[in-house]
């Protein structure tokens, strides 16, 4: 039995009771079919933060990412595979599905079922890392139910501020940003706007986040977004737009749903339900997810 509570705002009730509904459903079948298949529950592994009111916040977030980094081994650089480093390196199940859109993502924690993060599958690949940093921030507090992130909302609690800090410390590490934006600098003769777009793509986070990441370690001058029009925006989008596939598994997912029908556990019809997923998508993705092997097919000697 998976049940996660939310505190709910009245202004946005109707929203955060659906996707609350829709990440616990989610949680349930996820725990049923690491059952079925006989997965144990991925443990979080993740260092617990626990935040001080003394230190400053913002170098909390950078001491926190740097940590995770560093215990993960991924160096400075870009991280490219943010939810299959979440599901088999963090231990967090992830699901991406499309919300309302109020709403970038949630994430739920339970100390025996473990933490599972929901994704907007209407925004943007680089919105969605984003957001995904953030939530993993959540889980480095282990605080038990369901926390929702709005769309464009800045976080005023200490802790909602502490995540967004972390999240954007995670996927842009202040050396690698200062490195890369001297390159770009030294290579062009100045840092206009075509280089901050640059930036965006190789960090792979959304134009809005780079740039205030860059405000905030003084590369860019405050009001700099204001400075960035429509047009630049809708350019680097269609630069963009191969990354924006959304998949309806997420790696280990596939893996999981992929075990349970070669085994005859369960229909396509039945992953499709418990997943929420249409069926064609399902059928799909179980062809191709494992190459048509068979599972035991293919046996290696050492």
């Amino acid at each position: 039995e998976v049940d996660f509570r939310s505190t709910m705002r009245s202004d946005l009730a109707k929203d955060e009771v659906l996707v609350a509904s829709l990440l616990n459903r989610l949680a349930v079948s996820t725990v049923q079919l690491e059952n079925l298949v006989g997965q144990k529950p991925p443990k979080l592994d993740l260092p617990e933060v626990k935040l001080s009111k003394s230190s400053s916040l913002e170098q909390q977030a950078e001491d926190a990412a740097l940590a995770l980094r560093t215990r993960l081994g991924i160096g400075p650089g870009p991280i490219q595979d943010l939810t299959a480093l979440m599901e088999f390196e963090l231990g967090l199940r992830v699901f991406e599905r499309p919300l309302p859109s109020s709403i970038s993502g949630a994430v739920a924690y339970d100390e025996v079922a473990g933490g599972f993060v929901l994704l907007n599958s209407l925004h943007p690949l680089p919105r969605r890392r984003v957001t995904a940093g953030h939530e993993v921030g959540h889980a480095l507090t282990r605080k038990a139910g369901i926390s929702i992130v709005f769309e464009g909302e800045k976080g005023t609690e200490r802790e909602e501020r502490f995540f967004d800090l972390f999240g954007i410390a995670l996927l842009t590490p202040a050396p690698t940003v200062r490195k890369k934006a001297d390159e770009l600098r030294t290579m062009f003769g100045a840092f206009a706007v075509r280089q901050l777009l640059m930036m965006a793509v190789f960090f792979n986070v959304s134009i809005e986040a780079m740039t205030r990441r860059m405000v905030s370690l003084g590369i860019l001058a405050d009001g700099t977004s204001k400075k960035i029009g429509l047009k630049h925006r809708e350019r680097v989008e269609q630069e963009m737009h191969d990354q924006r596939e959304v998949r309806p598994f997420t790696p280990r997912s596939l893996l999981l749903a992929s075990i349970a029908h070669q085994r005859e556990l369960l229909s396509e019809q039945q992953i499709a339900a418990m997943l929420e997923l249409d069926l064609v998508s399902v059928r799909s993705a179980l062809e191709d997810g494992l190459g048509g092997i068979k599972e035991g097919a293919l046996e290696l000697s050492l």
